[in-house]
């Protein structure tokens, strides 16, 4: 990359049209996460949104008023890592952060009732799943008998109803699971063995669910139902 040697966050294209990217430079085992916009056609020099020199950013979403919400994690290799979410305007105002998110856990997620789904734990910490308002503000929580433990690929999916799946790690087996937009869990569907690990990549234009694991991928259909590998 020109402007760093390290990026963590897939690039974004906003609803303003511009290509949202979020990483860092990590020297000498430092974190500095960097917000930065791009125009669509790579001209000019790109605009540098939000910075947090002692975080790595590892997710972000964008809401339909343009809002930005970036997952990060602050003293990434220090002895406990702590999970931060931070609502930044396209224009770089920080306008909230909220802390206690855990250091390794899934992508920002939002509902269409405007609930931003955030979550993760660490090596030893519970993992725990928040409902968050568009005001920073705790909706409510919900502990997982699990792990949401994804670093950067994901992990989440909201389908039109405000349906949340995540994918949750159980010791040597794995499951996907659908939450309500109120917290409340919805199902469970255990994935095929000899699979310990799921990450949900997406939904697809049809309504299927897709799901990467360490023993393929898979598509799922009509709440929890295998389509295919």
């Amino acid at each position: 990359s020109q402007w760093w040697p390290h990026i963590e966050i897939h690039p974004m294209v906003g609803v303003d049209g511009r290509v949202y990217v979020a990483g860092g430079d990590i020297p000498n085992e430092r974190a500095h996460g960097t917000l930065l916009a791009f125009t669509r056609d790579g001209n000019g020099v790109p605009q540098e949104l939000f910075k947090r020199p002692s975080e790595q950013f590892t997710g972000m979403i964008q809401a339909p008023d343009s809002t930005l919400y970036i997952r990060s994690i602050d003293d990434i290799y220090g002895e406990a890592p702590l999970g931060r979410l931070h609502a930044v305007t396209p224009e770089g105002e920080h306008r909230w952060t909220f802390r206690g998110t855990g250091a390794y856990g899934i992508y920002p997620a939002l509902g269409p009732d405007g609930t931003i789904f955030a979550g993760g734990g660490g090596e030893e910490a519970p993992h725990r799943l928040f409902g968050i308002t568009p005001d920073g503000e705790q909706r409510w929580v919900r502990e997982i008998d699990g792990s949401l433990d994804d670093f950067t690929s994901g992990n989440s999916a909201v389908d039109g109803s405000g349906l949340l799946y995540v994918g949750v790690q159980l010791g040597e087996s794995c499951e996907v699971r659908a939450y309500e937009s109120d917290g409340e869990e919805r199902f469970r569907f255990p994935m095929p063995s000899p699979a310990r690990y799921a990450r949900v990549w997406g939904l697809g234009a049809d309504g299927a669910l897709w799901v990467y694991t360490d023993a393929g991928l898979y598509l799922l259909r009509e709440a929890g139902t295998t389509a295919g590998t």
